[in-house]
C-alpha cells in the first residue's frame, strides 16, 4: 500500500491561506485609510472652528460666517459617513481574519494528516523490513520456519 500524498492538497490550502492573508493585508490598508481620512477630517474641523473664531472677533460680515456654517455641516457629515464606513471595513477586517485562521487551520490538518501518513507509511515499511531480515535469517541459518 503506497501512501497518499497530499502534497497537492496542501500547496493548494497554502494557497487559499496567503490569499487570505492578502485580503487581510487589503482591508487593513482599507481601514488605515478611512482613520487618516477621520484624522483629516477632525483636523479640519478644528482648523475650521479657529477660524470661525478669529473671524468673528474680527467683525466678519454673515453670509461668509454662513459659508463656514456650512461647510462645518459638510465636515460633521463626512465624519459620520467616514464613521460608518470604518465600521464596516472593521467587520471586513473580522470576516477577513476569521477567513484566514479558518484557511490555516485547513493547512495545518492537511500538513498533519500528511505527516501521519508518512509516520504510518515508515512503520509499515519498517515492518516488512524486518519481516525480510528474518526470513533472511532463517533462510542463512537453513532452518525452515515453523
Amino acid at each position: 500500500m503506497k501512501s497518499a500524498d497530499l502534497t497537492p492538497v496542501i500547496e493548494h490550502r497554502q494557497h487559499l491561506e496567503d490569499e487570505a492573508q492578502r485580503a487581510v493585508a487589503q482591508v487593513r490598508a482599507e481601514l488605515q485609510r478611512v482613520d487618516d481620512a477621520i484624522e483629516a477630517a477632525n483636523g479640519a474641523l478644528v482648523e475650521l472652528r479657529a477660524l470661525r473664531r478669529r473671524e468673528i472677533t474680527e467683525g466678519i460680515s454673515p453670509p461668509r460666517l454662513g459659508l463656514l456654517g456650512q461647510w462645518g455641516e459638510e465636515l460633521h457629515r463626512r465624519r459620520e459617513n467616514l464613521g460608518r464606513r470604518r465600521v464596516r471595513v472593521e467587520r471586513a477586517v473580522h470576516e477577513a481574519k476569521t477567513r484566514l485562521l479558518a484557511a490555516h487551520r485547513e493547512l495545518r490538518k492537511c500538513e498533519l494528516l500528511q505527516e501521519r501518513l508518512l509516520r504510518e507509511e515508515r512503520a509499515r515499511l519498517d515492518k516488512l523490513e524486518q519481516k525480510m531480515i528474518e526470513e533472511m535469517t532463517v533462510m542463512r541459518s537453513g532452518h525452515p520456519r515453523s
